[in-house]
């Protein structure tokens, strides 16, 4: 029985993208070229590893188990490297980064320019996606490391170290009550003025964390179906009312924007930012790297936990 790691390679591409084109151009060779792999893999080992009659190909029975061990096989392989990387210093290679959407406009200028800028032979790919996304490409290891906040639906396969703490600020229209006060507190927001995100975004669930009374009143306005936070802000410029945002997505704003932001007095409503890895993830010395350079872009104060409220 004779298996090669580039065997296995191109196995677990077919099943990461379920098809064997994406799959090739995943690992920068041809179709037939990965096809040619697979099939002798399957004679080399006796059994048929993908179902090549349903559409999207998936893995059969057999076939996803011995993925799942192909999967721990090329990653204890890359961590011979690794080791030798990290007993060297090396801070170098590819780092595929997820960042929630609340979160990717706003850090990834930061922190992405800095850290290839120290960091010359590290190449940085960002991806965008909301939480339970980028949790299934960390499970099927399309990421590497992806920056979320909970609380997220994850399992014990999965690590998290904290990056920072983000507070949250108001955004108000000039004609609305909220305008006038230049402080709020978050009790102050009446749930039929809040526009929100969809339900798939964890900033809706926390912002629905703090303003509770949401849950019990029928007639509120809660749901806009835009990923966006720019959309929020022009529903509340044209529409009035009022949204919740994180501090960040504030820092470039216009002078005429900055008038409308109110912040939190009392505990303030905030969220923790989370660097999140398989368990079984190799590449530390990068991850390391990437949480550093994230932590320096950042003002201290938002490293302390003291005087925050969390969503649980």
């Amino acid at each position: 029985m004779n298996i090669t790691l580039t065997q296995l390679q191109y196995l677990t591409a077919v099943d990461t993208y379920r098809n064997f084109v994406k799959a090739a151009e995943s690992c920068h060779v041809t179709q037939p070229t990965l096809s040619m792999q697979i099939n002798k893999l399957e004679e080399s080992l006796g059994v048929k590893l993908i179902d090549r009659s349903r559409l999207p190909v998936a893995p059969t029975q057999i076939g996803t188990e011995i993925i799942e061990q192909a999967r721990i096989v090329l990653n204890e392989a890359h961590k011979v490297k690794q080791i030798i990387m990290d007993m060297k210093g090396e801070v170098k290679g590819v780092i595929k980064v997820g960042i929630i959407p609340t979160l990717a406009p706003y850090i990834a200028p930061l922190f992405a320019t800095l850290l290839v800028k120290k960091y010359p032979e590290v190449n940085i790919s960002i991806v965008e996606g909301i939480g339970s996304e980028l949790v299934e490409m960390l499970k099927s290891e399309q990421i590497d490391c992806a920056m979320m906040s909970p609380p997220l639906d994850v399992q014990d396969d999965l690590h998290s170290s904290l990056l920072f703490y983000e507070s949250f600020i108001a955004y108000t229209h000039p004609n609305s009550s909220y305008y006038l006060n230049k402080k709020l507190k978050i009790e102050d927001i009446n749930p039929i003025d809040l526009w929100l995100l969809s339900e798939n975004h964890c900033l809706r669930h926390q912002v629905m964390h703090f303003c509770r009374d949401i849950t019990s009143n029928s007639n509120v306005r809660i749901e806009f179906e835009s990923s966006s936070l720019d959309a929020l802000i022009r529903m509340v410029d044209r529409n009035r009312g009022i949204t919740i945002l994180p501090e960040l997505s504030a820092k470039d704003f216009s002078d005429k924007r900055k008038e409308k932001v109110r912040e939190f007095i009392g505990k303030i409503p905030s969220r923790e930012v989370r660097l999140y890895t398989h368990r079984a993830y190799s590449k530390k010395i990068l991850t390391d790297a990437l949480s550093k350079s994230v932590v320096e872009v950042l003002p201290e104060s938002m490293r302390i936990k003291k005087d925050r409220m969390l969503p649980q």
